[in-house]
């Protein structure tokens, strides 16, 4: 499982990557994204935690988050849940400065750039369904 690890981090960064349609993400200080966010200060930081989520899900939620400068997400083992793991997403709602080494495998990124979402087009509302076709009397026969 060691071995496969750093393998398995650059596929799904890879996926991860060319995924993301509004934002510019990549790792602080170009560096490696594997580790913990943390600040200038060395602290994590305030920020929302998300459990089971996907990586992807995890940057979703980022993206359409205008607070959200990073964010972090990781593959914990639980005593209680008899250490399977879990997946968990931080949502970092102050600058992240730089990556701290973890204790289980983790990933952070950080927004480079973002652009809005294009606008919605409106949506037209349908057009009236035409009248039904006019009945036509009967047509009289001939004088009894």
């Amino acid at each position: 499982v060691q071995f496969l690890w750093p393998k398995m981090v650059v596929i799904l960064t890879t996926l991860v990557f060319a995924q993301s349609r509004y934002v510019e993400w990549g790792p602080p200080r170009g560096y490696k994204p594997e580790g913990c966010c943390a600040t200038r200060r060395d602290s994590y930081g305030i920020y929302e935690e998300k459990w089971e989520t996907t990586e992807f899900e995890c940057r979703r939620q980022c993206e359409h988050m205008l607070k959200c400068q990073a964010y972090e997400h990781s593959s914990v083992t639980i005593r209680a849940l008899a250490y399977t793991p879990i997946s968990r997403c931080e949502l970092h709602l102050e600058p992240i400065d730089h990556v701290v080494p973890s204790m289980h495998p983790s990933v952070c990124y950080i927004k480079l750039s973002s652009a809005p979402p294009p606008a919605a087009r409106p949506i037209p509302s349908p057009s009236p369904a035409p009248p039904p076709p006019a009945r036509l009397a009967p047509r009289p026969g001939p004088p009894a």
